[in-house]
């Protein structure tokens, strides 16, 4: 059984875009089918329609043994049930970048419990004119995916993690989602997203008027909202999580 497991921020309203700065680390993933990933998404078309960015580890994805974090962009329009992938696998993402490959292995240095703490910035801004929706990963314009992709404008935006549960040996997974702590463990300690910006209909980059935390399995993993932005995080299998 596959279980999908999230636990973060969201806001709702009229969007043309998202932007925020993500924790770097390299979580351990417990089986070559799962993965663990950090992400801004945004929906449309009551949730159907969706995009998305970020860092992840998926061994199976990249058919690798020793794992490694890689950026990486998601679509669906039908809610993740028929269509939609990774990167470029099939027609969707368009790169524009030649110097960037999607899935491409990110080198250290990552984040470390209680010691240096490392970044990237996450954009994704709508194109009025073409409608294209681009993306910039630290100040890189890697491409766009196509105005059908979503609607006039996102109705929710998410920032967080993602883990997917296989529950090996008819159990919770081990795999971590962020540096493997919980939300509550604080700076240098849990994940966190930063600089948490949407771009409203006017073309302002502003702060969300009003964000919500979720955590699908909170027991798991959990999420924090915080002056400046949002811990969040888990180590999977524990005396709460079975």
């Amino acid at each position: 059984m596959y279980i999908k497991q999230q636990a973060g921020v969201l806001a709702e309203g009229k969007f043309l875009g998202a932007k925020a700065t993500l924790n770097v680390w390299l979580p351990v993933v417990e089986v070559s089918k799962e993965y663990s990933a950090s992400f801004i998404s945004l929906f449309s078309n009551n949730n159907t329609k969706v995009i998305e960015a970020g860092v992840h580890v998926y061994p199976g994805l990249y058919k690798e043994v020793n794992q490694s974090l890689r950026i990486f962009t998601y679509w669906t329009v039908d809610g993740f049930h028929k269509t939609g992938c990774y990167n470029q696998e099939c027609k969707g993402f368009v790169k524009t970048n030649k110097q960037v490959t999607l899935g491409a292995s990110l080198p250290p240095p990552f984040s470390s419990i209680n010691g240096d703490q490392y970044t990237m910035d996450v954009s994704i801004a709508k194109e009025k004119k073409s409608g294209k929706w681009w993306l910039t990963f630290a100040d890189l314009v890697i491409g766009y995916w196509p105005a059908d992709m979503l609607e006039d404008f996102a109705s929710v935006v998410q920032w967080g993690g993602e883990v997917m549960n296989t529950k090996p040996s008819n159990r919770h997974t081990r795999t971590q989602m962020g540096s493997g702590n919980f939300a509550e463990s604080g700076a240098s300690w849990a994940s966190f997203i930063s600089d948490l910006k949407v771009l409203t209909q006017f073309n302002h980059s502003v702060e969300p008027a009003k964000l919500s935390t979720y955590a699908t399995h909170p027991e798991c993993y959990n999420s924090l909202l915080t002056k400046g932005g949002v811990y969040y995080g888990g180590p999977g299998l524990s005396a709460f999580c079975k």
